[in-house]
């Protein structure tokens, strides 16, 4: 028993619970005879044991790393995955080192700091949104080991710089 003002969850306190199957996404447990519910348990509700994790669960996200000469933090970007050009700024799915992929589109700006990867991806996928009108510029930031400022123009594709003509047809002459 606990000192809980129910007893009904005293069995989420106990010891682990041997796993006895695995059923898709979830585990059937071996729990105590008291406990009243289905034995069935999706991944998603149970607790990782720390000596004894589940498959699939990992520790705890890294946080970010020093930037050295800075007072700034960094996560360490592990693979451009995709972009896309959305209101006509740029934009990036990435995988972040030692992190769960999350689905977020980042602006391209936010990724200044990986020219060469944003290189990579590009050169893989030309066929993809991009690249950024200003990567030369951050390529040579990062071999000149300078940090770069913000700027109006970083989530803008390449390819909007040199197409500012009108889509429009022109009107035919009566």
């Amino acid at each position: 028993m606990s000192d809980r003002p129910s007893g009904k969850l005293d069995f989420k306190a106990s010891p682990p619970y041997k796993i006895l199957r695995t059923e898709g996404s979830s585990y059937v447990l071996n729990m105590p005879p008291e406990f009243q519910g289905k034995n069935l348990f999706h991944a998603d509700v149970l607790r990782k044991w720390p000596n004894n994790p589940l498959p699939g669960q990992g520790t705890a996200n890294p946080g970010p790393v020093e930037v050295e000469g800075s007072d700034e933090k960094e996560y360490e970007l592990e693979e451009v995955l995709t972009s896309r050009t959305h209101y006509r700024k740029l934009q990036y799915q990435v995988r972040w080192k030692d992190w769960p992929l999350d689905g977020r589109w980042l602006p391209a700006g936010d990724l200044r700091n990986s020219p060469t990867l944003l290189k990579a991806f590009h050169e893989r996928y030309p066929d993809r949104a991009g690249p950024p009108m200003r990567l030369e510029a951050w390529t040579q930031a990062h071999q000149d080991e300078v940090d770069l400022e913000p700027h109006p123009d970083d989530d803008r594709p390449a390819e909007l710089a040199t197409s500012r003509r009108s889509t429009r047809r022109p009107r035919p002459k009566r």
